[in-house]
């Protein structure tokens, strides 16, 4: 039942939250001047929003300056917002909803460490995702372990300053993924890939990014295979040419998109032979109904 609560924690990632705000000054560049190291939000979409919060407006990629980690480039920040002027900042990233499971409420401490009256030790070692009680600034981590001086205490390296002490916040035990630079695991604990899943998935729909598609097969110098060259090709390596082999398939695994493709490839291709046999057959059947012809005329 854990990995079916997890999937669908994951494929529910869909409004914004966003992170505790810092307050910044616009300033020439255009750029974002404050007085710490940008660093967190280097490469981040982000919120920019007056203080007042009459106007806010979102960036999708920031660079922190490296000769001046305190000056951060907004590409587009100085058409929107006056020079010198105060404004709030947020990390923008994916909301997870529909999480059901061992919720609790804790205060971020010093360590970074969270507080509870409770036994941490089931937390030990697993991933945990930390939120405001209103749910925005979304974290996952990996909590290590209850502090033997204080038992009400577990630490959490990764929280940083993610929240302030004496923030309450929820905490949710996820304890069926796995994270490894950057990567998401369902079911693994070495996820290789962005998101990695050891079972199966269920989505009503999958959309794939595409660089290029199969219509060159239509092209006037496509060099189709011959029927008789495809006949020995299959009878002596027992499957399609540019398609791998069963064994290779079983040790190596697919790769959905490039397969795709591949099928799709062989498909136009035996479009154009059923179009060139097609074109045989009928004059075939023109060569016989003039036989025909001169049969009758005798």
């Amino acid at each position: 039942m854990k990995k079916i609560i997890i999937l669908f924690i994951l494929l529910s990632i869909s409004n914004n939250s966003i992170s505790q705000s810092v307050i910044a000054t616009v300033y020439s560049g255009p750029h974002l001047i404050l007085a710490t190291d940008w660093s967190r939000f280097s490469t981040k979409s982000i919120i920019v929003e007056k203080v007042d919060g009459s106007k806010s407006k979102t960036y999708y990629f920031s660079t922190p300056r490296p000769i001046n980690p305190s000056a951060m480039f907004v590409e587009g920040l100085d058409n929107d917002f006056e020079q010198g002027s105060s404004v709030k900042v947020y990390i923008l990233k994916p909301k997870i909803s529909g999480i059901t499971s061992n919720q609790i409420q804790a205060t971020v401490i010093s360590g970074p460490h969270l507080e509870k009256t409770i036994d941490w030790s089931t937390y030990s070692n697993k991933n945990i995702l930390v939120e405001e009680t209103n749910g925005q600034n979304q974290n996952i981590y990996k909590a290590t372990i209850n502090r033997n001086y204080n038992p009400n205490a577990m630490a959490v390296p990764d929280m940083n300053n993610d929240y302030p002490q004496g923030t309450i916040v929820n905490v949710y035990t996820i304890e069926d993924l796995s994270f490894l630079n950057n990567n998401i695991g369902i079911g693994t604990s070495v996820p290789v890939y962005k998101l990695d899943v050891c079972g199966t998935i269920r989505a009503k729909e999958i959309k794939v990014d595409l660089q290029g598609g199969c219509d060159f097969v239509f092209e006037k110098d496509y060099k189709l295979l011959g029927l008789n060259e495809l006949e020995s090709f299959v009878n002596t390596h027992k499957h399609l040419p540019e398609i791998d082999s069963e064994k290779t398939m079983i040790e190596n695994g697919l790769n959905m998109k490039d397969f795709q493709l591949k099928l799709l490839q062989k498909i136009e291709e035996l479009t154009l032979y059923t179009i060139q046999q097609n074109k045989e057959i009928n004059t075939l059947k023109k060569k016989v109904n003039s036989l025909e012809s001169k049969s009758k005329r005798k």
